[in-house]
């Protein structure tokens, strides 16, 4: 965020709003945290740990992001139930390896406290799904429209927020627009197209801004990204059949991320290759599952498979040679360690609630703004079960 970038959204945070130093969670992907974002919860715990899945309890489906909408309701009310292998032989333990929680995005939670509360998601990714049994999505609610107008979006969720005094206007509304990460994937994060983008964005914002604020003085506005972006090259590639037999395993998720799973019979023929001292000093971290490090939260769900590859910022990993060709022309990803600085997202918070003109020096991750977004929403911070931490963002708020 600079003044030359994106003077609107500059002068907003800095003149009327507070500016949080945010991380994302680990793997930077965008499935994955907006979900972190909704729920509050870390990725082995909601259960959406990439943008392409493997669930052994999902039969005869394997998850992607491009199909998400079309796909099993259970990739997303995840169910905990995780049964450790080293106490299958005592029967006794095995319940105190059940753990379940429900899954409560904050749309969903707004909904549920009370019936005069209405979410609007214009969209959300993991809003088409339900709940907690519930047969009620978001109230209003808008599937994801890659072509959709940013404009139309907006008053598409003002119109459901503001319906002249009939009781159905909703109290929360989230707006998700896929710029300028579509465009950075392509052009990088400096190239002249990402920067026209951001000119673009800055004047929505602007729009937006000027609608809110100038008509309605009790709205609090939160603008943040689900993670970073770095810049990528084809001269930085690893591809995995460059020393993996692909009859010997399969793999999941989506670059920089990848999770080896050996095929049954393979599974010392894939450990032995994977701790070869020429793969070991490629531009990558291999991680058995056990040995991720805890600092990602990243360890404890079915979908985290036996190995876990994570390229180094800036570097890329590919099945094949051929799909490694066919990303020749990518320039900006994300997916990496989420405690570099390319990978941290924005958050500016605006309105009545947030402190003016203020920079937030506490480090706070994007699971700590559920309950920031309950107290906001006059929800008790402990009516929902989450992970976040209201005391590392409760110092943005204006006293009451």
């Amino acid at each position: 965020m600079r003044p030359e970038w994106t003077p609107n959204l500059y002068r907003l945070a800095t003149e009327h709003g507070t500016i949080g130093r945010m991380k994302s969670t680990f793997t930077t992907k965008t499935f994955p945290n907006h979900h972190s974002i909704s729920t509050g919860l870390y990725q082995e715990s909601h259960g959406i740990i990439n943008n392409v899945m493997y669930d052994p309890l999902i039969k005869n489906e394997i998850f992607s992001h491009r199909k998400a909408e079309q796909q099993s309701n259970d990739w997303w009310d995840y169910q905990h139930y995780h049964h450790h292998h080293h106490h299958q032989h005592h029967n006794h333990h095995k319940n105190c390896n059940k753990r379940s929680f429900p899954i409560t995005p904050i749309y969903i939670a707004n909904q549920l406290y009370g019936s005069n509360r209405f979410s609007c998601c214009s969209p959300w990714i993991g809003c088409f799904a339900h709940y907690r049994n519930q047969t009620e999505r978001a109230r209003y609610y808008r599937p994801y429209n890659q072509s959709a107008d940013w404009y139309e979006q907006f008053n598409w969720t003002m119109k459901h927020m503001f319906t002249n005094g009939t009781q159905m206007e909703a109290n929360l509304a989230l707006i998700y627009i896929s710029e300028p990460d579509s465009t950075a994937h392509d052009n990088g994060p400096f190239g002249s197209d990402t920067m026209e983008m951001l000119k673009k964005i800055d004047i929505f914002i602007e729009y937006i801004h000027r609608c809110l604020m100038e008509t309605f003085t009790n709205i609090n506005l939160i603008m943040l990204s689900d993670h970073g972006l770095i810049e990528i090259s084809p001269r930085r590639v690893i591809v995995l059949e460059t020393f993996l037999n692909d009859s010997t395993y399969l793999a999941y998720g989506t670059n920089p991320v990848i999770h080896i799973d050996p095929i049954d019979g393979f599974e010392r023929t894939v450990e032995s290759a994977l701790n070869n001292n020429l793969v070991r000093s490629l531009p990558m971290k291999i991680y058995s599952k056990d040995s991720i490090p805890n600092r990602y939260r990243y360890r404890d769900n079915r979908r985290i498979r036996s190995f876990l590859l994570v390229a180094n910022p800036g570097w890329s990993i590919y099945s094949t040679r051929n799909e490694a060709q066919s990303m020749m022309g990518k320039r900006g990803e994300h997916g990496y360690d989420n405690q570099i600085d390319s990978m941290r997202p924005l958050f500016v918070g605006i309105g009545p609630s947030f402190k003016r003109s203020y920079f937030h020096r506490t480090s706070f991750v994007n699971v700590d703004l559920y309950p920031l977004m309950l107290h906001l929403l006059d929800i008790p911070i402990d009516q929902y079960y989450h992970q976040g931490r209201f005391h590392l963002v409760s110092g943005m708020l204006n006293e009451e």
